[in-house]
């Protein structure tokens, strides 16, 4: 098996993670099992520090109780990670009558750890490309989360599960500046009371944006989840180095 950050699952290990969680009374792993028995096709696979999938997952919680009439798991998944002793795990998406399932295994693929499922799509990012400069491969901007992540950037987790569920192969790209984004996150951050609920790693975003040449020509991209929070990813005008991402509750 790859060692790589980003890559694909064969199905059979799939469903037979997601069966070992059903036998333990995992009902979203159920309703994933039964999705990918009827598949062929290899899912995607993507890598994340349990530490900050866990923290993602509490805030959450904490920000929207209304979530768990549309969820399903999701405190039971939310405390098997904060318990986890695994410093990282492996997560892949498995769609199904209008909700998704993220089953989380162990990093070595051979342990299933937990699942949760949300009803509802959010936003698909292709339904707002106005005014996009180009488009990318779904696979090179999860390369540029996993970079992220690698780096402790909780943003691009919650971009690599989103792109990790979505079925489209191409991401529109906007052109920026870092003038621009700064003043824009930094306006966020100085509205809202408490930036760390608001956005996570709004700061952090800001403070690398205004560390670089105001001017300088960069690119970013978005990704729009189910639980209503809005990633964006700041890169090269090449698309091959990650800066910086943020994501923000909208």
């Amino acid at each position: 098996m790859s060692t790589s950050n980003t890559s694909t699952l064969a199905v059979n290990i799939a469903l037979a993670r997601c069966r070992e969680l059903a036998q333990s009374g995992w009902e979203s792993a159920q309703n994933a099992a039964d999705r990918l028995e009827q598949s062929t096709a290899p899912v995607k696979l993507s890598r994340a520090r349990t530490g900050s999938m866990a923290g993602i997952y509490t805030l959450r919680l904490a920000q929207d109780s209304g979530l768990l009439d549309r969820t399903t798991d999701l405190e039971h998944f939310t405390q098997v990670l904060r318990d986890s002793d695994e410093q990282f795990l492996r997560f892949f998406s498995v769609p199904a009558n209008a909700q998704r399932t993220l089953v989380a295994v162990s990093d070595d693929l051979e342990r299933p750890l937990a699942a949760t499922a949300v009803r509802g799509t959010g936003t698909n990012p292709q339904t707002v490309a106005t005014g996009a400069v180009a488009f990318m491969k779904a696979g090179h901007a999860l390369e540029i989360c996993e970079t992220l992540i690698a780096a402790d950037w909780w943003a691009a987790g919650i971009a690599s599960e989103t792109l990790t569920s979505s079925p489209s192969q191409d991401i529109p790209v906007w052109l920026a500046t870092p003038r621009t984004l700064t003043q824009h996150y930094a306006d966020r951050a100085s509205r809202d009371d408490n930036s760390s609920q608001a956005g996570i790693d709004l700061e952090r975003f800001s403070q690398v944006m205004a560390s670089r040449a105001p001017e300088e020509t960069i690119r970013i991209f978005h990704t729009f989840d189910a639980y209503g929070w809005q990633s964006t990813l700041a890169i090269s005008n090449d698309l091959t180095e990650a800066f910086a991402a943020v994501a923000i509750k909208r």
